[in-house]
Parts: structure tokens; C-alpha cells; sequence
């Protein structure tokens, strides 16, 4: 008799649920990092998010939309950003790379 799929099928054990302490709590129970909890931001900052207080990764993600929109790349090489005035009061140079804008961007982070 041929063998049928059921034969070779892996019989999975259920998952047990693990036990937290945010079983019960408010919210999603993770804990605010560094990198996920809100900064408040310097006024130069604030006044080119449209916002007093961001997480670092909301900053950089709108810096990135800024220099995307405002077709900002240096021609030469598109791993530059060229800042215009509203840009240049934040960032402090003219050119600058783009991967590494958080240095720039440091400063600006208070608390």
C-alpha cells in the first residue's frame, strides 16, 4: 500500500504562552529605549520638525523626507546632502553625508 502525506506529516506541540509582567499593565509592556523614547528638541530643531519633542528615529526619518523633497542630493555624489538656509541652521555645514546626519544631529537632542 502506498504510503500517503499524512504519514510524513510533523505533529507541532503547542506554544506556551509566556508569563510577563505587562500581562495585566498599561500599554505594550516594552520598555522606552534610548533610541524609541522621546527627545526634547533644541528651537532650531523644533522649528524644522514643526514638533518640541521627537524620537530620534522620527527626526531622522523627516530629515530624510526634507532632503528627499527638496531634492537636496549633491549631483556629484548622492551619498551627500547640500543644505539649504533652513537646513544650514540646524546641521551647521554645508555639505554633509547623509548616513551620518546623527552627529549632526546630536546636539539638538536635549535632556
Amino acid at each position: 500500500m502506498p504510503a500517503s502525506d499524512s504519514d510524513y506529516e510533523v505533529v507541532k506541540k503547542p506554544v506556551a504562552k509566556k508569563k510577563g509582567k505587562a500581562a495585566g499593565g498599561t500599554g505594550s509592556g516594552r520598555k522606552s529605549t534610548g533610541f524609541t523614547r522621546a527627545y526634547n528638541l533644541s528651537p532650531e530643531l523644533s522649528a524644522l520638525m514643526g514638533e518640541s519633542s521627537l524620537p530620534r528615529h522620527e527626526v531622522v526619518k523627516k530629515v530624510w523626507a526634507i532632503i528627499k523633497e527638496r531634492d537636496l542630493y549633491d549631483p556629484k555624489n548622492k551619498q551627500f546632502a547640500i543644505c539649504d538656509d533652513e537646513l544650514m541652521k540646524v546641521m551647521k555645514i554645508r555639505r554633509f553625508r547623509t548616513f551620518g546626519m546623527l552627529k549632526h544631529l546630536k546636539p539638538h537632542f536635549l535632556d
